[in-house]
């Protein structure tokens, strides 16, 4: 029917249906994925491509300072770690295992697992050391430590620290995990320039390793990081802090209880010293 056909209420009514039709909402349209989807892939393969250009330079600079470390003197190694008469030198099984897992647990978690060079431990110091600086936070395996002690220098250097894994890498093909851990403890320095934990352990307590506790153990193994500013009788509240950690340690990685530890961060620090 036309329009002019229609009454005046019918045509009013019939223009009203189309201005509502008209301003109606129209169903949406899904927005398209296609431009997300480009714009990942071309995030990926940007972060992909930054990362293979760090990893080869940061590769050829390791290659260049490690091309500069010393060899493995397997003979200079064993030497660097007799100390002289005055030293107690300890084999590895003479050492006890309250002591070994000390030193694990607070120096190389993962010393069992790693082949020289824990590098889930070095990617959370290098983290820090970009934050506060070279030499903020280390990431040092016992290995490592081992090389340091006996064949580099203490300094703190991007070059040092490429020999330094370079040359631990190398040692644990020559050594097995029980000779290495036994020339740590043995190669380690405490205060009044003795060398070794059993000569620690006679100086400190007045007994062999045989007979420490477990709170002892803790602070012979945790004085390493810094001998002289947690040396028991100097720093005793230092000293605490730090033998608290190493128990701390042990209990998170199972080799004592937590009863065990709080039982032993009960007893002074200075409470056996001889």
């Amino acid at each position: 029917m036309s329009d002019e056909f229609l009454t005046r209420s019918e045509y009013k009514r019939q223009q009203r249906q189309k201005q509502e039709q008209e301003i109606a909402p129209q169903p949406q349209k899904k927005p398209k994925k296609k431009g997300k989807l480009r714009f990942l892939r071309r995030l990926i393969a940007f972060l992909v491509t930054v990362a293979i250009i760090v990893g080869v330079i940061g590769g050829g600079v390791f290659a260049y300072y490690a091309s500069s470390a010393p060899p493995l003197d397997e003979a200079k190694v064993k030497e660097e770690v007799h100390k002289g008469d005055n030293q107690i030198y300890v084999t590895a099984d003479e050492i006890p295992s309250r002591v070994r897992n000390a030193f694990v647990a607070i120096e190389d978690a993962r010393f069992y697992d790693h082949h020289g060079v824990d590098f889930i431990r070095f990617g959370g110091a290098l983290l820090a050391n970009v934050k506060g600086g070279f030499g903020a936070q280390g990431g040092s395996t016992i290995t490592q430590q081992l090389v340091k002690n006996t064949l580099l220098s203490p300094e703190k250097t991007p070059r040092r620290k490429a020999q330094e894994m370079w040359l631990a890498i190398q040692m644990e093909r020559h050594f097995s995990k029980q000779q290495i851990l036994e020339m740590y403890v043995n190669s380690i320095y405490y205060p009044g320039n003795i060398y070794g934990v059993a000569t620690a352990a006679e100086k400190y307590y007045g007994k062999s390793l045989d007979d420490l506790k477990i709170h002892e153990a803790a602070m012979l193994a945790g004085m390493q990081q810094n001998p002289n500013g947690y040396d028991p009788r100097e720093h005793p509240q230092a000293a605490k802090n730090r033998r608290d950690q190493v128990l701390d340690a042990m209990a998170a990685h199972g080799y004592i209880t937590a009863d065990e530890a709080e039982q032993s961060k009960s007893i002074p620090v200075q409470a056996t010293l001889q």
